[in-house]
């Protein structure tokens, strides 16, 4: 498993425009936010874990989602039922556009039976 110090994390991160401070991975990695390995040299010098990083890529795009790292189970929950609700809209938006459209359809055609 390849590992970086929080200044290679730093840099791999803003390679994809996000922005977190050296100070910021250092603070979640002592809360245990992120994971990593602390040396025993004295000095706080920390490595991350790849899978790690990729998960703060990652992260944003699950964000409000029910796949959000983090969210207790009834938000888990909640938020999917607001997308199970907002997909039955769109299928019903389709439906309505479909028939519109074979109406349409017939009207310059006669019907195919």
């Amino acid at each position: 498993m390849d590992m970086f110090t929080v200044r290679e994390t730093v840099g791999l991160l803003s390679d994809y425009r996000i922005d977190y401070s050296a100070q910021t991975l250092r603070s979640w990695l002592r809360q245990g936010k992120i994971r990593g390995t602390k040396s025993t040299n004295g000095k706080e010098v920390w490595l991350i874990p790849q899978c790690e990083i990729w998960r703060l890529i990652e992260a944003p795009q699950w964000e409000g989602t029910p796949y959000e790292d983090g969210i207790d189970d009834q938000t888990q929950i909640d938020r999917f039922f607001e997308e199970v609700r907002e997909l039955q809209q769109r299928i019903n938006e389709l439906e309505r556009e479909n028939s519109e459209l074979r109406s349409k359809l017939w009207d310059e055609n006669e019907p195919p039976f």
